[in-house]
């Protein structure tokens, strides 16, 4: 009796969980499948991982082990193609510039500010992905309808006109930053994810001190 009665005190969350299994997509169901898909973006293997957080250190893409946010497996199975081609659009599209971590700890708030930034890649990015990536660019920007979701505050609409155009880079986003910091970043959108900017000068470290290694 004692399972069943901690079911009935626990019926939210029991219900919960029985969704998730139900329509929820894991990290490994699909790893393969998005693995090869990423190297096909890319033309070059990248590590995916699962983890607490979505982000990218430009040589591994972490992602959940679990997206249950929508009522399908289908859909599910879009947001975590979604999460792995926005983390990839950092790497490729040229987010992490040297010296991104020193930018932003010239604000008073550096972590906001680095917020802010993100969400201004963000739309930057997605303008790429709209030209590049047109059929997938749709099929994200569905997955924010379902989740009533907005890329960007109305107020923004002149301002981020810049990020739009086909030469925008993050140097960019670091000037518009400027502009809008006092303003706060919007709420993350599903597919968004975060930003380590150490974690990727870390990578970056490893990686050139084993390629000095192997070739002295």
């Amino acid at each position: 009796l004692f399972p069943a009665c901690k079911v009935f005190r626990e019926v939210t969350a029991f219900a919960n969980e029985a969704r998730d299994n139900a329509c929820g997509v894991t990290f490994d169901d699909i790893s393969g499948v998005l693995e090869l898909f990423v190297r096909g973006l890319s033309g070059r293997p990248l590590n995916l991982e699962s983890g607490e957080e979505i982000y990218t250190d430009t040589g591994t893409l972490y992602l959940p082990a679990r997206v249950a946010r929508l009522t399908d497996r289908a859909q599910n199975f879009r947001l975590f193609k979604a999460m792995a081609v926005h983390q990839w659009a950092q790497a490729y599209y040229g987010s992490f510039r040297r010296g991104l971590l020193a930018a932003m700890q010239q604000y008073p708030e550096p972590e906001r500010a680095l917020q802010l930034f993100h969400a201004l890649e963000t739309i930057r990015l997605d303008a790429r992905l709209a030209r590049d990536l047109t059929g997938l660019h749709l099929k994200m920007g569905e997955l924010r309808t379902a989740l009533g979701e907005m890329l960007w505050p109305e107020q923004w609409e002149q301002k981020i006109a810049r990020l739009r155009a086909f030469e925008a880079s993050a140097q960019d986003s670091l000037a518009l930053l400027a502009e809008l910091y006092e303003g706060g970043a919007p709420a993350p959108i599903c597919y968004q994810g975060a930003m380590f900017p150490e974690r990727v000068d870390a990578a970056a470290a490893a990686s050139f001190s084993s390629a000095r290694s192997r070739l002295r």
